[in-house]
């Protein structure tokens, strides 16, 4: 099952996402792999403004807002690139070594660092 989007009102619901049953690894030989993973965040959790959050507010308020729009679900989330998950530690990318975080201090300056 590649996507599950459930109806409200008659329109998609948007924070449907793709999940595989099989992980999805980043390239740990890859430079650009952690830019890549922050630029799928920002489209995966974009129903949680995280990009605009980041860009306006400090790291800590804007790690509040996110948070604030409710529960993170846990899950692996993956754009095609390899999988990674939003927590309140920061981003998790998942490598065949192990999984690394991106912390939100770190996210706001790739954010920020990503287009004027």
């Amino acid at each position: 099952m590649h996507g599950i989007s459930t109806r409200s009102g008659g329109h998609r619901d948007r924070r449907a996402r793709a999940t595989s049953p099989e992980p999805a690894y980043w390239d740990e030989a890859d430079r650009r792999a952690r830019y890549d993973a922050v630029s799928d965040a920002c489209w995966i959790y974009r129903y949680r403004d995280l990009e605009h959050n980041l860009r306006r507010f400090s790291w800590r308020q804007a790690r509040r807002k996110v948070l604030a729009r409710g529960a993170l679900s846990g899950q692996w989330a993956s754009r095609g690139h390899g999988d990674l998950r939003l927590t309140r530690g920061g981003l998790e990318m998942r490598f065949k070594s192990g999984v690394r975080t991106v912390d939100w201090k770190k996210l706001k300056e790739m954010i920020e660092a990503r287009r004027s």
